[in-house]
C-alpha cells in the first residue's frame, strides 16, 4: 500500500536465516524441502554435521551457527540431546526468544520448557523427524550418519564435559554438559528464512516519503514494514530489538495520528 501511494523501498534488500527448521534423516536442507518447525533447535546442545563430527561452538548466536552450517555437507547438521534436557536447558540459561524458563526478574519466557514434548517432540517423532534411541550407535543409524564417527564424537564430547573444558571449540563450561541419560534424541536441522531486513523508508514522523523527499500524509509505518533500520544484518545479540523497535515506532505513530501533530 505504501509503495502504491508513492513510498520508496530501502535501496539495499537483505534477509536473515533462522536455525529452527528440521528435515528428515533422508533429507538435506535446500530448495524444495519444506521441513518442520523445531523450536528446541536453538538450545546449545551438541551438534554434529552429516559426517558425525562437531564443527563449531554450539553456544554462539544462531547466525554464527548458520555461518558454520553453510560450510558443512548438505548445509545440514544434527541436534543431539538426552532425557535430562529439562535441567540442562535451565542451566544453559538462554536469552531472547529461545529462552524456555522465566527470566530472573520474573518476566515470562517466549515459550515454556513444559510445552516441548506436546508441541514438538511427540509430533516430530510421529512424523519421522525426531529420532529416539537407547544408544549412540542406534541414534547415528536412525539419523543416517556414520556410526563410528558419531560415537567417537559423542564420547569425546562427554569426556570434555566431565573435565569441564571444551578443547575443540571452547564452549563455556556451564553449557558443556555430558549426554549420559538415555534415551537419546537427535534430529537433522537446517536453516530457513526468518525475516526480510528492508522496508519502506520513513521520516521521523513515521511517514513514508516519496522519491522527491515529500512525506505521504495520513500514512504511518512502524515495525518490520518500515525501513532504514537493519540494513544488511540482524543484530540478534540485542535481545528484544525487533519488538522494541515496533513498540517505540508504533507508539509514536499512534500519538502523532491521535493528536494530529504530524
Amino acid at each position: 500500500a505504501a509503495l502504491w501511494a508513492g513510498g520508496q523501498m530501502d535501496p539495499i534488500g537483505a534477509a536473515c536465516m533462522f536455525n529452527r527448521a528440521a528435515v528428515k534423516p533422508d533429507e538435506k536442507a535446500g530448495d524444495g524441502i519444506v521441513g518442520e518447525w523445531y523450536w528446541f533447535g536453538e538450545q546449545p546442545f551438541m551438534k554434529v554435521n552429516l559426517n558425525g563430527k562437531r564443527f563449531c561452538n554450539e553456544s554462539g548466536p544462531y547466525d554464527y551457527m548458520l555461518h558454520s552450517t553453510v560450510m558443512q555437507p548438505g548445509h545440514t547438521y544434527c541436534d543431539i540431546f538426552d532425557s535430562d534436557y529439562v535441567e540442562q536447558v535451565k542451566q544453559m540459561n538462554e536469552v531472547g526468544c529461545c529462552r524456555l524458563y522465566p527470566f530472573d526478574n520474573g518476566s515470562p519466557s517466549n515459550m515454556s520448557i513444559n510445552l516441548m514434548p506436546k508441541m514438538f517432540f511427540d509430533p516430530l517423532l510421529e512424523k519421522g523427524y525426531l529420532q529416539k534411541a537407547d544408544t549412540p550407535e542406534e541414534l547415528a543409524q536412525k539419523l543416517n550418519i556414520p556410526v563410528d564417527n558419531f560415537v567417537e564424537t559423542f564420547n569425546r564430547y562427554n569426556q570434555m564435559a566431565e573435565n569441564g573444558k571444551d578443547e575443540d571449540y571452547n564452549k563455556e563450561p556451564y553449557r558443556l554438559m555430558p549426554l549420559k541419560t538415555p534415551p537419546y534424541y537427535g534430529i537433522r536441522t537446517g536453516a530457513w528464512f526468518l525475516a526480510t531486513l528492508d522496508g519502506v523508508r520513513i521520516d521521523t514522523n513515521m511517514h513514508p516519503f516519496r522519491e522527491d523527499g515529500s512525506e505521504i500524509e495520513g500514512l504511518y509505518m512502524a515495525g518490520d514494514c518500515s525501513g532504514g533500520f537493519f540494513s544488511t544484518s540482524y543484530p540478534n545479540l540485542f535481545t528484544g530489538l525487533a519488538c522494541g523497535r515496533t513498540m517505540v515506532e508504533g507508539r509514536r505513530a499512534g500519538m502523532l495520528a491521535a493528536t494530529g501533530q504530524a
